[in-house]
């Protein structure tokens, strides 16, 4: 009996210099009143909360969960134990920001248009830009040949296809160029024939 009243006695003055904000003072007295009498659930748990006050998370963490192993059904202790495994996780980074999406090329998409010679439509095309990449296939060619060359960001291209040179450049949405075409017969001097193109984006 006599420990018993030493212990409330202890655990008493522990709750009095709580009360005072002297965290610190209690934690001495709730200790003592642990080792004399080990199974006062309240007082574990106010030495978890003594702890906390004076910022030892780490220290309140065994205190807080051996007064719930003592008493498994007071809420108050399950709360306890939850908020400070909650304050002792470590804190989540900040979600990253997505890479930045590369650049699109103004000049992407695909065109259409025609090939005129003598001011006479003679070939319709359809042009594809990708990057520094254009393709352009004649639709009156019957295997379809892509016609592939390079542009550049100022919208100047030239193609190379065979004896063909397609020499152009887009503006805004609207392209314009000119084609010249050599042909030379049995190593004779070759016959240059030339004329001109336009289009226009269409997605």
């Amino acid at each position: 009996m006599a420990r018993e009243q030493q212990c409330r006695a202890l655990a008493n003055e522990g709750i009095r210099k709580q009360a005072a904000k002297d965290h610190a003072g209690a934690i001495p007295l709730y200790k003592q009143a642990i080792d004399l009498c080990p199974k006062l659930c309240p007082v574990l748990n106010n030495l978890g909360v003594a702890f906390e006050n004076v910022g030892n998370r780490p220290q309140a963490k065994p205190w807080f969960e051996a007064a719930l192993k003592c008493d498994p059904t007071n809420e108050q202790f399950k709360k306890n134990v939850a908020i400070n495994q909650a304050n002792l996780k470590p804190p989540q980074p900040p979600p990253q920001p997505p890479p930045p999406q590369p650049p699109v090329n103004r000049l992407d998409g695909v065109y259409e248009g025609w090939a005129d010679r003598d001011g006479k439509h003679t070939s319709r095309y359809v042009a594809t830009v990708t990057g520094s990449r254009i393709v352009m296939i004649a639709q009156n060619d019957a295997k379809k040949e892509p016609r592939v060359g390079v542009i550049r960001p100022t919208g100047d291209f030239v193609i190379q296809f065979r004896s063909m040179t397609y020499t152009g450049r887009i503006v805004g949405t609207q392209v314009t160029g000119t084609w010249t075409l050599r042909l030379s017969l049995f190593g004779g001097p070759p016959t240059i024939y030339t004329g001109g193109f336009t289009g226009s984006k269409v997605k």
